[in-house]
């Protein structure tokens, strides 16, 4: 190999090189973007499961039973209607969630995928630059794949917030309904 072949081989070297480490910094971040919408999902399933607590402690409360049987049968009707309405949201919140949850299918960059890495290493015809180059094509194809994948988490991870606010909308009129009637029945607090 000539000095100008030489010198031609280490500046694609340095390219290749610099093209594989971009990738792979950018492979890493798509992972902790992962990670990062796994660990929003496992605190938003967390806040539903409070919102949920605390919903149901407000029901099963003994002052606020007692108004149940003293509202008339639309006021019935109407809390039955956003009781459900809670339901449904917190159902469909749940249900986003666990399907995030079990949604484990990011790709890790498969080293051993046709043993071209192997095989690279053992043959003395492929140069350090073929390896760059191989390396960075197994990367590509994992971000594009990783990005698909952490989108469609996000996408999940959206509704059930979307889900979750709608469910804290519904119990803050059932609140208000609550209030009003308290109010209005005249009843007081022992």
């Amino acid at each position: 190999m000539s000095a100008d072949e030489k010198s031609e081989f280490e500046k694609n070297k340095e390219k290749f090189k610099l093209l594989y480490e971009i990738t792979y910094s950018e492979y890493k971040d798509e992972l902790d973007r992962i990670k990062s919408i796994e660990d929003k999902t496992g605190r938003l399933f967390t806040l539903l499961n409070l919102t949920v607590t605390l919903f149901v402690t407000f029901l099963t409360n003994k002052l606020v039973a007692s108004f149940y049987s003293k509202l008339v049968i639309g006021s019935q009707a109407l809390l039955v209607v956003l009781v459900l309405g809670i339901f449904i949201t917190v159902i469909l919140a749940w249900f986003e969630l666990f399907k995030n949850l079990n949604n484990k299918k990011y790709k890790r960059l498969e080293l051993k995928a046709n043993n071209v890495f192997e095989d690279i290493a053992y043959d003395d015809s492929k140069d350090i630059n073929y390896f760059y180059w191989q390396a960075y094509k197994t990367l590509q194809k994992a971000i594009e794949e990783n990005g698909k994948f952490a989108d469609e988490s996000f996408k999940s991870l959206s509704s059930a917030l979307e889900y979750l606010k709608y469910s804290s909308i519904i119990f803050c009129l059932i609140l208000i309904f609550h209030y009003f009637a308290f109010l209005n029945s005249g009843v007081t607090t022992p």
